[in-house]
C-alpha cells in the first residue's frame, strides 16, 4: 500500500468538501453570468432529487478522478484498493453472519449511546428526498443504494482504512476510518448507525482481503434502509 494518511485524508476533504464547494461557487457564478439560471443556485442548495443525484454524482466523479490519480502517482493499480479475487462461500457466510451480528450489536450500541448521551436520538427520521417522485424511482436506487456501497467502500475500506491501519495499527485504522466514514453522514443516529457499519466492513475486508464483498454487504444494508424510507 504506497499511499499514506496524508493521501486518505486529502482525498476525503477533496471529495466530500472541497468538490461540493467548487461546484456550488461555479453555480453561483454560472447564475451571475447568465441571470436566466437564477433559480440554478436555490434549486443545488435544496433538497430536491436533482440536487441530491447531482452532488453524489460529483462526489463519485471527484473520488474516483483523485484516487485514480494517486494510483498513478504511486504506481499502484485498483487491485491496491481491494479488487481482487475472494472465495465466493466463504464471503456469503462472512455477509450472512456479520449482518445478523450488526442487527443486534447497533441496538446494544444505541443503548449505551443513548445513556452517555441523554438527547441522543437513535430514532430520528432520516429525510428521504426522493419521496414525492416516484417516477425518479431507478434514479433513487442508483443513488441510495448501488452508488454510495461502491464509492463508500472504494474510499474507505479499500484507500483510507489502509492508509490509517499503516499508521496506527489495523485496530485502530479500523476505529479512524469507520469514525471518518460516520461523520460523512452528519444526522446523529446515521454517524453512529454508519460507525458501526465501518467496523463491520473493515473487519470483513481483512478477513477476506477483498473490497467486493463489503460492496456487496454495503449494497444489502443500503437496499434494506432504502425500502424502509420509501415504504415509510
Amino acid at each position: 500500500m504506497p499511499w499514506s494518511l496524508k493521501h486518505a485524508l486529502i482525498l476525503f476533504g477533496a471529495a466530500w468538501v472541497v468538490a461540493p464547494a467548487i461546484f456550488y461557487l461555479g453555480i453561483q457564478l454560472l447564475a451571475v453570468v447568465v441571470p436566466s439560471l437564477g433559480w440554478l443556485p436555490e434549486l443545488m442548495l435544496s433538497d430536491d432529487p436533482i440536487a441530491i443525484i447531482t452532488i453524489s454524482v460529483i462526489d463519485a466523479i471527484a473520488s474516483i478522478f483523485i484516487i485514480g490519480y494517486i494510483l498513478r502517482r504511486k504506481k499502484a493499480g485498483w487491485s491496491d484498493l481491494g479488487f481482487r479475487k475472494f472465495n465466493p462461500l466463504k464471503a456469503a457466510l462472512y455477509i450472512i453472519g456479520l449482518f445478523l451480528l450488526f442487527i443486534l450489536t447497533i441496538q446494544l450500541v444505541f443503548i449505551l449511546v443513548q445513556l452517555l448521551v441523554p438527547s441522543f436520538n437513535p430514532d430520528e427520521a432520516q429525510t428521504n428526498e426522493f419521496a414525492g417522485a416516484p417516477n425518479l424511482h431507478i434514479a433513487a436506487l442508483f443513488v441510495m443504494v448501488i452508488l454510495p456501497a461502491i464509492i463508500e467502500e472504494t474510499v474507505f475500506r479499500g484507500f483510507v482504512f489502509p492508509a490509517f491501519a499503516k499508521r496506527f495499527g489495523v485496530i485502530g485504522g479500523a476505529v479512524f476510518s469507520s469514525l471518518l466514514f460516520g461523520l460523512a453522514h452528519f444526522q446523529p443516529n446515521i454517524v453512529v448507525y454508519t460507525f458501526v457499519v465501518g467496523l463491520v466492513l473493515c473487519f470483513l475486508y481483512v478477513r477476506l482481503g477483498s473490497t467486493i464483498p463489503g460492496i456487496a454487504l454495503h449494497m444489502l444494508n443500503n437496499y434494506i434502509a432504502f425500502l424502509a424510507l420509501t415504504q415509510s
